[in-house]
């Protein structure tokens, strides 16, 4: 606006010399020329003249220039106080003419304002929600530009990048298996896989999406490590469980055809067979109990909390088991303080069995278990040592697993089903404790739980 006033002055001022200059020569001919007019003049009057009507134009130019800036200053310092951020702020207007627009501009800036203080809402909700989100998520555009980048994301491709560089994707990440997702979406506009970062796996998705003209690209990297993890146990549990069924099944179905079809006919037979069907039988039926027990501790069904005094407990697993350890030759010893404990009876009576009667099964002719309570700081210790056979280096951190055995022949002799120590290992973690392994092949082993003492 500043330039078409100036411009307009200084046409108007340009008009002015230019009207001057006739004026001025046709008057010096007339006072100076004697009545003869202009042609009498000398020519120097002529340089008189331009001289004065420069000297005229330069002047009223300046006032020109002037008179313009007085005019669009008090616009300009309108127009400063416009501000989405603070809306429009009141001040005295130096034209009136103007007041119609100040009013409607004053209405307009209370509406942007309220519209943008809206967005600013909005966009700090999704920057909270998004940089909380466990999951990574990253933004592009259709450069491969990163728009937005999570917490998550940055912390599992790179922590060094800045999000508001509006960076290449590259420059997030160099992993060839992301970048190959981004540029291998298909015609469904989007594209998935499984990649491993650090010994973690993430579900990886890539959408595509169009606005307009221009389309952007989301990125979400989901930790799937642990659901993985389970789900191959739960298939590995699935085989086990249907093998270790089968074989009782099995050896019963045999015998009982057997007998069916009358091969097995005399007294001894029927005796020997019959045994075998039915500790084949008890077999499985511990089996089926064990799996049981095993779903209702990882589901913590029943589990009723009570102060417990292990040490009463572990007195009670010595009178259960104490028939079993005689028939083995193999001595209990129970010795310790008393220590109280907030936690489920029952589970811990099955904790203390399971491993005393380990101690006991996997023990030599003569052999003795000994079982320790005490205290380490905070937590109640539970100690079971054995002289028995022990366990290779190789098998001791597997002993834990379902239907792992270390000797299956003695297990299959003793009728271990596999899921004792798997048991007791969910059982210390429901109490939140803590359980470690020492053994030694041929000389016996030592298993301590600790668990945190009742307030």
């Amino acid at each position: 606006m500043r330039k078409k006033i100036l411009k307009v002055m200084l046409l108007l001022t340009a008009g002015t010399v230019i009207v001057f200059l006739p004026i001025a020569w046709w008057l010096c001919g007339l006072i100076y020329g004697g009545g003869e007019g202009i042609s009498s003049l000398p020519p120097s009057a002529l340089w008189v003249i331009i001289g004065a009507a420069a000297v005229v134009f330069a002047v009223t130019a300046a006032v020109s220039v002037k008179l313009s800036e007085s005019l669009i200053r008090p616009i300009n310092e309108l127009v400063s106080r416009f501000d989405p951020d603070k809306g429009f702020e009141a001040a005295d207007n130096p034209y009136e003419e103007l007041e119609p627009i100040v009013r409607n501009a004053q209405v307009l800036m209370k509406r942007i304002s309220k519209n943008v203080e809206k967005l600013r809402k909005e966009k700090d909700k999704i920057t909270l929600i998004t940089d909380n989100m466990v999951e990574g998520m990253i933004l592009l555009d259709s450069d491969n530009t990163v728009i937005s980048v999570n917490r998550s994301a940055l912390r599992l491709l790179n922590p060094d990048f800045d999000p508001h560089s509006h960076g290449k994707l590259q420059l997030l990440t160099s992993d060839p298996r992301i970048i190959s997702l981004v540029e291998g979406i298909g015609s469904d506009n989007s594209a998935r896989g499984l990649i491993e970062i650090d010994s973690r796996l993430y579900r990886t998705f890539v959408n595509r999406s169009a606005f307009g003209s221009e389309y952007g690209i989301i990125i979400i990297m989901a930790d799937v490590t642990e659901s993985m993890k389970s789900e191959q146990i739960r298939r590995e549990f699935s085989a086990n469980v249907s093998h270790e069924l089968k074989t009782p099944l099995t050896t019963i179905k045999g015998f009982g055809e057997m007998m069916d079809n009358g091969i097995i006919t005399g007294p001894e037979e029927i005796k020997k067979y019959g045994g075998t069907i039915y500790r084949e039988a008890q077999r499985l039926l511990f089996l089926i109990n064990d799996i049981i027990r095993l779903s209702e501790i990882e589901d913590h069904e029943n589990a009723d909390h009570e102060r417990i005094d292990i040490l009463r407990l572990a007195h009670d697993a010595e009178e259960i088991l104490q028939d079993k350890a005689d028939s083995h030759n193999v001595g209990i010893f129970v010795d310790g303080e008393s220590v109280v404990i907030e936690g489920n009876q029952s589970y811990m009576t099955e904790l203390l069995v399971n491993l005393i009667d380990n101690a006991v099964k996997y023990n030599n002719e003569g052999g003795s278990v000994w079982v320790n309570i005490g205290k380490s700081g905070r937590n109640a210790l539970i100690t079971v040592r054995d002289n028995g056979i022990g366990i290779a280096e190789k098998d001791r951190e597997r002993v834990f697993e379902r239907f792992y055995r270390v000797d299956k022949s003695r297990s299959k002799q003793t009728g271990g089903t596999g899921l004792g120590l798997s048991i007791v290992k969910h059982i210390v973690a429901y109490h939140g404790g803590g359980i470690s392994i020492r053994s030694q092949l041929g000389k016996g082993t030592e298993i301590t739980v600790s668990v945190p003492i009742a307030e």
